[in-house]
């Protein structure tokens, strides 16, 4: 993880935003080709999260120019940190970071902070986070992804 400051500044920004409780739940919204799943699945899992009492902000990559418009259209916090250093001090504020099969999904669950990933195009099996504090879910169109991050939840209480 980045030294010291850099935690203490991305803490500062998610104070800013409004968003610095000990509850928070990350969402990255990469993925790419088949790895990620539509703006809008997602915009829609933060508003089940929202209604459920779940504080809840979005991560955007360099590859999700412009995208943050959508979800703060919904009264979302969003964060395109420019660096991997500057993303990684968001992460031990976290409780839950919740992601498909991202280089951010595995750099969060190195840091030790409990992930669930989604994965559409291959299995977990090889490529997923390992341990306890990571879950795994094969996902389809169908796929009612809140209720698999509520459940997370409820297991991390």
């Amino acid at each position: 993880l980045p030294k010291t400051l850099r935690v203490a500044f991305d803490a500062s920004a998610l104070e800013g935003a409004g968003r610095g409780g000990s509850s928070l739940v990350g969402i990255h919204t990469g993925g790419r080709g088949e790895k990620g799943l539509a703006r809008e699945r997602l915009v829609s899992l933060g508003m089940r999260l929202k209604d459920k009492g779940v504080d809840t902000v979005f991560f955007f990559g360099p590859d999700e120019v412009g995208e943050p418009a959508l979800f703060e259209a919904h009264g979302f916090a969003c964060f395109a940190p420019p660096t991997i250093a500057e993303f990684g001090g968001f992460l031990p504020h976290l409780r839950l970071f919740v992601s498909c099969d991202t280089g951010p999904m595995h750099m969060a669950a190195a840091a030790g902070i409990a992930t669930i990933s989604f994965f559409m195009a291959i299995t977990p099996d090889r490529f997923g986070p390992r341990g306890a504090k990571n879950r795994c879910e094969v996902i389809y169109n169908d796929t009612d992804i809140a209720t698999l991050v509520l459940a997370r939840l409820r297991e991390l209480a």
